[in-house]
């Protein structure tokens, strides 16, 4: 019994070997010994010469978020700490400023008060000087107490308004959400006004920066889709602006890139493939087809499900799909899955890719 079990054991092992090597098993539809392969067609296709170039994540919105008063620092978050929009995330002293306010709200009523007796003491001496009965220098007098009054009503009406602007930015708010990268003050430390207290970064909304050669600046333009490698991984990526402002050491271009919504992480290195010239067509296949050896590369064309060894010549690469100048033309079947241990006229079975 056990070795009835071993012996169904390494028979279905021999099975999948066979499957995954190319080779069937007799008893699969394909008929004896045939290969099952994967296969794509042939195309012609516009397709450009690229380069690489290194760039980074970044974030759209990273800003340094400064003091607008001068205080000493009450509150403020530690490093790491997430913030959103509209929280506070820093608060400076405001006793003085609280004082401030409290003076120019005491001295208006008084000064209400007494431009209104100033203004009842004009109106009754302009009717006195309507009938003779004062002289008109107390009615000039009178006028320019009353406008001096209401003048210094508005000056501390308006010292009423700033000190409750001052004190309303005692209390630091994140103009968006994001994480505190840096802190450039502690709790107890002075800041003077403009001072930076910490760095906020935006970790959702996140674009690629990088810088590119002047004559690529002539293959691409906003809107164009091109392929950026981020952690091994090729995605597309859209221009977003194109800095026409050169480097004046590197003499690079700056271009941004918009990426979709994902886990990025600001800071992060890409590689980014630039068009090196205007895209021409050609005909091309998917890169898993070419078989490259010491000597030569080439790919199996399948034709009534026999498969043809061709070799081949590859020109440039882009998005998956290369280049490739030999006996082949568009519409061709070529083996893109199962081509590395399939021989020139072994027969085949194609399945679906």
């Amino acid at each position: 019994m056990k070795f009835f079990l071993n012996l169904r054991y390494l028979t279905g092992l021999a099975i999948c070997l066979q499957f995954f090597l190319g080779s069937a098993p007799d008893t699969h539809a394909g008929g004896p010994g045939n290969a099952i392969v994967e296969v794509a067609e042939a195309q012609e296709i516009d397709l450009f010469p690229v380069i690489w170039m290194p760039g980074t994540i970044i974030s759209r919105y990273d800003s340094r978020i400064a003091s607008e008063v001068d205080g000493r620092v009450q509150e403020i978050y530690e490093v790491g700490d997430y913030a959103s929009e509209k929280e506070v995330i820093a608060r400076i002293d405001n006793e003085i400023i609280a004082l401030e306010l409290a003076a120019a709200k005491a001295a208006i009523a008084p000064l209400e008060s007494r431009l209104s007796y100033l203004k009842r003491e004009t109106n009754r001496l302009e009717s006195l000087t309507k009938e003779n009965l004062t002289a008109k220098n107390q009615v000039d007098e009178m006028r320019t107490r009353r406008d001096e009054t209401a003048g210094e009503l508005e000056v501390t009406r308006a010292r009423l308004d700033l000190a409750n602007t001052r004190l309303e930015k005692t209390a630091i708010k994140a103009p968006f959400s994001g994480f505190v990268s840096e802190r450039y003050k502690t709790k107890g430390e002075w800041a003077a006004e403009g001072d930076d207290l910490l760095r906020l970064v935006n970790t959702e909304r996140v674009e690629i920066q990088v810088r590119v050669p002047v004559k690529n600046i002539n293959y691409i333009k906003t809107g164009d889709e091109l392929t950026a490698t981020v952690n091994d991984k090729d995605i597309s990526v859209t221009i977003n602006n194109i800095v026409p402002v050169g480097d004046s050491r590197s003499r690079l271009y700056e271009i941004r890139l918009l990426l979709d919504e994902g886990n990025w992480m600001t800071g992060q290195a890409v590689k980014v493939a630039i068009p090196d010239s205007h895209p021409r067509t050609v005909l091309a296949v998917p890169s898993d087809s070419l078989v490259i050896r010491q000597d030569q590369i080439k790919v199996f064309r399948i034709k009534e499900q026999v498969a043809e060894q061709i070799s081949v010549k590859t020109g440039i690469t882009n998005n998956g799909m290369v280049e490739i100048n030999g006996n082949i033309k568009a519409g061709d079947k070529i083996v893109i899955r199962g081509n590395e241990r399939l021989r020139h006229g072994q027969n085949v079975t194609v399945i679906e890719g």
